[in-house]
């Protein structure tokens, strides 16, 4: 079975307090083509790709800058990580879960499975085909399309940190167990 990371990149790999430590350590600012990625971040995830065997789909705005785009990937080269494929360009941030929904739909036959809260259906999409999970710092349209156990929202002032990871490698390697 195939197994998919949605990964975001703000907040995610790049925090709040590591950026703070190395704006203070070199009295500087970066833009975001030189934003500091968290060594820590980086290496979990790493590890949550190297124990699952999932491949990375970038949903980041980093994919719409190509200054981003290749500093990201070269970091992530480094922790022997690399980015199979990207959401479309067009995509605006609040379309996120849509996105991804079809991202899903367009690689593997999604099955779309409609709840209800309070008489209104939301719908949220599983596959057959493959496992996911979605790597984010902020919900955007995410929980209208995805149970929550398919989310990693991870906490932007600190990045993706070791609960973060386990709960990954979880949601990855236990589907349908």
């Amino acid at each position: 079975m195939e197994k998919y990371i949605f990964l975001d990149v703000d907040g995610v790999l790049n925090n709040t307090k590591y950026t703070k430590k190395i704006h203070n350590k070199y009295n500087m600012h970066f833009i975001s083509h030189e934003m500091p990625f968290d060594p820590k971040c980086l290496k979990r995830l790493s590890k949550i790709v190297h124990a699952t065997g999932a491949k990375v789909i970038l949903t980041s705005s980093w994919r719409k800058d190509l200054k981003c785009e290749v500093v990201l990937k070269a970091r992530l080269k480094e922790y022997g990580v690399k980015i199979f494929d990207m959401l479309p360009l067009n995509t605006h941030s609040s379309e996120r879960g849509h996105e991804i929904k079809k991202w899903l739909y367009e690689n593997g036959g999604t099955v779309t499975t409609t709840l209800y809260a309070d008489n209104v259906p939301i719908e949220h999409a599983e596959s057959t085909d493959f496992n996911y999970i979605i790597i984010d710092d902020y919900s955007y349209d995410l929980y209208d399309y995805f149970y929550e156990s398919k989310i990693i929202m991870v906490n932007p002032i600190k990045g993706l940190n070791n609960k973060d990871m386990i709960k990954a490698i979880y949601e990855l390697n236990n589907e349908g167990d």
